[in-house]
C-alpha cells in the first residue's frame, strides 16, 4: 500500500459557516474499479482532515488487489482516531450516503473487519444540492458541474469510470515491472481533486439553507415606480433579508409578480402590489346568506332581518365579504386572510398595511414561500 501525506490550505468560500468545528471534520472519496462491492474492489481512499494545526491530506493507494484491507485498516485508524478525540466527527462527502458508505461497509464485511460509522455524523453534500438542481440552473448534479457552477475548473479531464482502465493498466504495467509513473499520477491527481474542491463545494449548502434558516427581515419599503420613471403607475412591496449564510453566487428570479435578488448574504425580493377591491371567501357558506343588492354575504343571525327578495342562500362561490385598498401577492396563504378577484382565483393577495410584516415568524415565511415556489415552477421548467 502507498500512503501519501502532506500538509495543504483548503480554499473554503466561507470557513465561519462550517457545519462543525474543524478539528470534527473528515472529508472523504473513494475511487473503485466497478459500482457494486461485491464484483469491484477499492483500490484508493482519500481523505482531509484537521489536525495540529494544519489542515492534513492523505490518500491511502492499492498497488495490488491484495492490498484492500490494508486501505481499510488505515481509513479506520483516522476515523476512531478523530471519534476519540472529537464530541461529533463529520463525515463530509460528495454521494456517498448512496455509493461510498455501503461500498466501505461491504468492504469491512467480507473481510470481517471490526469497524462501523457507528457515531459519525454522515453529511452528504450531493443529497442537499441535488433538489436544487434547476433552481440553482445546474445541467446535472455531477461534482465538475458543481465546481464549474462556483468557477472551480480541473487540471483532470477524467471521470471515475475512465480511470478504472487506468488501474487496470497501471496493475498491468506494475506486475510486468513496466513504469507506472504516468498512471498511478492520473489516478491519484483524480481524487485529490475531488477532494480539495470539496471544501468549495460546501459553500453549496448555503442555498439549501435559504429553505430551512431564518429569513431576517432587516427593511421594507413601498415604491412607486411612476415616481421612478417607469410609465406603469403600479406601486411595489420592496422588502430586504439578512440570509442565515453567505451564498457563493449572485442569483436572480422573476416568477409572476415576484422579482428575487440573491447576493452574498443578502435577499431582495420586489412584489407587484394591486390597488382596488377584492374579496376575503368564508368557508362555512351553509351559515351565510348572500345579499344580491349589496353584493356580499352576512351570517344568517344577521341576515334573517333582510327582506327575502333581497337575500339568498350563500354558495361557496357567492360567500364573501370585499375590502378595498392596497394588496401585496402572497403564494400561499401566509397572511389572512387570503384576498382573490373571484373564487378559485389562482392568484392570492394579503391587505397591506405597515404592521403587517412586524411579525418575524410571518415576514421569514413569506420569503420562504416565494422561493419555495420559485423552486417548484423551476423543477417544472426543467422536467
Amino acid at each position: 500500500m502507498l500512503e501519501i501525506t502532506k500538509s495543504v490550505k483548503p480554499e473554503f468560500s466561507d470557513e465561519e459557516g462550517l457545519p462543525g468545528p474543524r478539528e470534527s471534520l473528515v472529508f472523504f472519496d473513494i475511487e473503485t474499479t466497478g459500482l457494486k462491492a461485491s464484483r469491484s474492489s477499492l483500490y484508493l481512499i482519500g481523505l482531509l482532515f484537521f489536525e495540529g494545526e494544519e489542515w492534513i491530506f492523505k490518500q491511502f493507494f492499492a498497488e495490488d488487489m491484495y492490498d484492500e484491507p490494508l486501505l481499510l485498516d488505515a481509513f479506520f485508524g483516522i476515523i476512531n482516531k478523530k471519534r476519540a478525540s472529537s464530541e461529533n466527527t463529520i463525515l463530509i462527502h460528495y454521494n456517498g450516503d448512496m455509493f461510498d458508505i455501503p461500498f466501505i461497509k461491504n468492504c469491512v464485511k467480507s473481510y470481517r473487519l471490526p469497524y462501523d460509522f457507528s457515531a459519525v455524523i454522515s453529511l452528504d453534500m450531493y443529497r442537499k444540492i441535488k433538489p436544487l438542481k434547476a433552481f440553482l440552473g445546474l445541467p446535472d448534479c455531477k461534482l465538475k458541474s458543481v465546481e464549474k457552477f462556483l468557477g472551480r475548473y480541473r487540471e483532470d479531464k477524467y471521470s471515475g469510470g475512465e480511470l478504472i482502465y487506468v488501474y487496470e493498466d497501471f496493475l498491468r504495467r506494475r506486475q510486468q515491472g513496466g513504469d507506472t509513473q504516468k498512471q498511478e499520477e492520473l489516478l491519484l491527481l483524480h481524487n485529490e481533486e475531488d477532494i480539495m474542491n470539496m471544501p468549495l463545494v460546501l459553500a453549496m449548502l448555503a442555498y439549501s439553507e435559504l429553505f430551512s434558516g431564518e429569513l431576517v427581515l432587516i427593511s421594507q419599503d413601498i415604491v412607486d415606480l411612476n415616481s421612478q420613471g417607469f410609465r406603469s403607475g403600479k406601486e411595489v412591496l420592496d422588502l430586504n433579508y439578512a440570509l442565515p449564510s453567505r451564498l457563493p453566487r449572485d442569483l436572480d428570479f422573476c416568477l409572476g409578480p415576484f422579482n428575487i435578488a440573491l447576493s452574498e448574504k443578502r435577499m431582495n425580493l420586489a412584489a407587484d402590489m394591486r390597488e382596488g377591491e377584492l374579496k376575503y371567501f368564508l368557508s362555512d357558506y351553509k351559515n351565510y346568506y348572500y345579499l344580491t343588492f349589496e353584493d356580499y354575504a352576512v351570517h344568517k343571525s344577521i341576515g334573517e332581518f333582510v327582506d327575502r327578495k333581497a337575500r339568498k342562500q350563500a354558495t361557496a362561490r357567492t360567500c364573501y365579504l370585499k375590502s378595498s385598498g392596497l394588496f401585496f401577492p402572497q403564494p400561499k396563504e401566509i397572511f389572512t386572510p387570503g384576498f382573490y378577484e373571484e373564487y378559485k382565483s389562482k392568484d392570492i393577495y394579503a391587505k397591506y398595511d405597515g404592521n403587517v410584516f412586524k411579525d418575524r415568524i410571518k415576514a421569514s415565511e413569506y420569503a420562504h414561500a416565494v422561493l419555495e415556489a420559485v423552486l417548484k415552477s423551476s423543477g417544472k421548467k426543467d422536467s
